[in-house]
């Protein structure tokens, strides 16, 4: 993963640590003042602070554009580096790790978004709940088990279904469409989307029906149940052949897992 060093939390890291408990108050100063210019665009006269501050701007802004594609590509390059340049001198940032300046960055947004509509502030949001997938430490290990080519109650009876573990669920008032962003009307139900990770590092974004949402949701609480349990708590709602054919087809995506238990 790539890491990105910003000066100013190195300086104050540095005075943190037991060489620099008392540094001189001259030295302070220095520290600050540098700090400061990095933050805030220099003048041309201070060539050190406005080539890091040049440094640090492209870093940010990379890592923004790189992040949050859909997001980006929704505002005006003016408008993102408006952003991108209120970032880096308003916000109190304190992680200099890639991931950590793409959380503090939709923290930031968060924060200070009144220019902004609900909608580009969801798709920041949605976004970063792709990324954290991707960076989820959770390993997803391939499934061995040979499943019979049609599941039936009484195989699935002895059978364990685990969420996958990587699994994060949002309900945002658009629909991704490829590359592509469709904004709902006003009057629309928003998008309910399960965001995983396969067996081979892909990060899926599955929407969701009413019905998947409806299973999923409480599963999701528990991570694993028994197929009986699932077949109980929804028989009264979904058919059996329903629920069957839903664990068969989640299966195959890697959203859920079945575990025999039993022989």
């Amino acid at each position: 993963m790539m890491s990105i060093t910003l000066q100013w939390n190195v300086i104050f890291n540095l005075m943190r640590q037991n060489v620099m408990h008392y540094p001189p108050e001259s030295m302070q100063a220095l520290m600050q003042g540098f700090a400061d210019n990095v933050r805030k665009k220099p003048m041309l006269s201070n060539k050190d602070s406005a080539n890091y501050h040049e440094f640090v701007w492209g870093n940010v802004h990379s890592v923004v554009t790189q992040t949050f594609p859909l997001f980006s590509e929704n505002l005006t390059e003016e408008t993102l580096q408006q952003w991108v340049t209120a970032f880096i001198k308003e916000s109190h940032a304190i992680e200099p790790e890639f991931h950590h300046i793409a959380t503090e960055f939709v923290r930031f947004v968060q924060s200070n978004n009144q220019t902004l509509s609900s909608q580009l502030t969801s798709l920041l949001e949605y976004e970063w709940v792709v990324f954290s997938t991707e960076i989820n430490t959770n390993s997803v290990p391939l499934t061995t088990m040979t499943l019979p080519e049609t599941l039936s109650a009484q195989w699935l009876s002895d059978c364990v279904i685990e969420v996958n573990p990587t699994l994060q669920l949002i309900e945002v008032p658009f629909q991704v469409k490829g590359s592509k962003v469709q904004f709902n009307e006003v009057e629309e139900t928003p998008q309910a989307y399960a965001v995983y990770r396969n067996s081979v590092h892909q990060v899926l974004s599955q929407p969701l029906k009413m019905n998947d949402r409806l299973i999923l949701i409480p599963l999701s609480q528990y991570r694993s149940v028994t197929f009986e349990s699932l077949l109980s708590e929804f028989n009264e709602n979904l058919s059996i052949n329903h629920i069957i054919h839903w664990v068969q087809h989640f299966n195959q995506t890697e959203l859920i897992k079945i575990n025999k238990v039993k022989s």
